[in-house]
């Protein structure tokens, strides 16, 4: 998550609990000041507020500064509003020193501030103090703050990511069902609260809390997250339940999942969330000329925001699941060539275009955007420069070029721990069939093991999309070894074929039995 997101998040809830005068904020310390004078300062406050909505830090910053010199206003609601549009203005202005104080001071006079709350979660990420910000973020949905809703998913996903590099998956999941109990609907990444949910199911699960886990999945509908849970032993307790969900080829849990965002982009069609909804149900769906007539028009274009990205990657997915590999990698190529300063989110779709130069044996491509991706270290994650590191070890490999590829699966290996599937990946393209079966052993054997390879092991055909996958061969080719199968067997399955997608369109879901709907047609 960049920064400038943050600030505005952190500027517009700050502005929301002043004009709400947060009941910490009152808590006056020092006699009420004369009424001018109150009047002065609420016109200071007032225009400071509207300077924080322009974005404009460091006329907020000069015309506040004085206000708090020294001790100046020491407990008073004045001080504290003051503080609260100080403190985010201060990391942009690069006074990032200054914060923990301020942050402090707040702490004191109102703990319980939902914007203060907050902005401790935002301060230790930004102090790499991981483990504290999950605390606190737990801590917040337990208490059900209400500074869980100013927090971002895309914050949570990166905490988690960096929970599970560490190995702290009892922190990770502890936090993830504090969230999921606390039913977390972040505005950024609506689909996300599924996704907890999902860990929350799991984690329950771990204790053996097999009703409360059965609650829980009454909330998890989409397909993938569906599909992933009847493929790991964690969740075999409620693998009835999962695959009653699921129904035979997906079908129950797709048609209901695409009526939902078909309807919802029906309501709303210029809604950028709603559209990414329904071209995804268009793909989950098989009806590919129907996701290019949604996301067709998107284009990659110079700060291009996260909705319009997930368009042109969910149509390149469509486009290759026909067979149409050309027209995918022309929707796909722009991003190369991409500004990331500009749009950061446009450089995670170098792996899935560097995947699919793979899977065309476009190794020089291939190689040069796993080259270029893997200097993007300020907008992809150590887990993510990992995928594009295995492409380098793969394109080398397709080109014959031994000796590069040996160097750079050494480089890999040795970084396994942050994406593992990557690492063995990438052995696997150079014919390192042994290094890579003894990491796929060791990772299996954790508590983690399933979670970050079952899916991987699936063949083509079991999940979606379905285009064949070369690199999902090498994993066929990994599991045919009896000492990975046992290792395999016992954390995780294959997806029994009663519940693989089927190959042919679905018809468009029937509107619900009672008559309501947006009057698509079913066939």
């Amino acid at each position: 998550m960049g920064p400038e997101p943050r600030l505005r998040l952190l500027i517009g809830a700050a502005l929301a609990a002043i004009l709400a005068v947060p009941a910490g904020a009152a808590q006056l310390r020092t006699p009420i000041a004369p009424a001018r004078s109150r009047i002065s300062e609420d016109a200071t406050i007032a225009r400071a507020a509207t300077l924080a909505q322009a974005g404009d830090c460091k006329a907020v910053l000069g015309l506040l500064d004085p206000t708090v010199a020294g001790n100046a206003g020491a407990g008073t609601p004045t001080r504290f509003s003051a503080q609260l549009l100080r403190l985010p203005c201060l990391a942009a202005a690069g006074r990032g020193r200054e914060v923990p104080a301020v942050l402090a001071e707040l702490k004191q006079v109102s703990p319980t501030n939902p914007v203060v709350q907050g902005y401790e979660v935002f301060a230790d990420v930004d102090a790499g103090q991981y483990a504290q910000a999950a605390d606190s973020l737990g801590e917040i949905a337990d208490s059900r703050s209400r500074a869980l809703a100013l927090m971002p998913g895309n914050l949570w996903q990166a905490l988690a990511q960096r929970l599970t590099i560490s190995g702290d998956f009892a922190r990770r999941d502890r936090v993830a069902l504090s969230l999921a109990l606390a039913d977390w609907d972040p505005a950024d990444q609506p689909q996300l609260s599924e996704s907890i949910a999902s860990d929350g199911v799991g984690a329950l699960l771990d204790r053996k809390a097999d009703d409360d886990a059965r609650q829980l999945l009454d909330r998890i509908h989409r397909p993938a997250l569906l599909w992933e849970m009847a493929i790991e032993h964690r969740y075999a307790a409620l693998w009835p339940e999962i695959e009653a969900r699921l129904g035979p080829s997906g079908g129950i849990a797709i048609d209901r999942y695409a009526r939902a965002a078909l309807d919802d982009y029906a309501a709303a069609p210029q809604d950028p969330q709603k559209q990414v909804d329904a071209a995804q149900a268009f793909l989950a769906l098989g009806r590919f000329d129907d996701v290019t007539s949604i996301a067709g028009s998107a284009a990659i274009a110079p700060r291009m925001g996260e909705h319009q990205i997930d368009l042109v990657l969910v149509d390149a997915d469509a486009l290759a699941a026909a067979g149409e590999t050309g027209k995918a990698l022309d929707r796909l190529r722009p991003f190369a060539h991409a500004d990331f300063k500009a749009s950061p989110s446009a450089a995670g779709a170098l792996i899935p275009l560097a995947e699919m130069l793979d899977q065309a044996g476009r190794y020089d491509e291939e190689l040069a955007v796993a080259t270029a991706g893997a200097a993007q270290s300020d907008y992809l994650s150590p887990f993510g420069l990992a995928w594009l590191q295995r492409n380098k070890v793969c394109a080398l490999s397709g080109l014959g070029r031994a000796a590069e590829a040996k160097a750079a699966g050494d480089a890999l290996k040795a970084s396994a721990k942050d994406n593992r599937a990557a690492a063995i990946e990438g052995l696997l393209c150079a014919g390192r069939d042994d290094e890579a079966a003894a990491i796929a052993i060791a990772a299996l054997a954790t508590s983690e093991g399933a979670d970050a390879l079952a899916d991987q092991f699936q063949p083509d055909g079991a999940l979606l999309p379905h285009p064949a996958s070369r690199l999902r061969a090498l994993w066929a080719r990994l599991l045919a070894r009896p000492d990975v199968k046992a290792a395999f067997d016992r954390t995780a399955r294959i997806l029994p074929k009663t519940y693989w997608p089927q190959t042919t369109p679905r018809p468009l879901p029937a509107p619900p039995s009672d008559g309501t709907g947006d009057g698509l047609t079913t066939t």
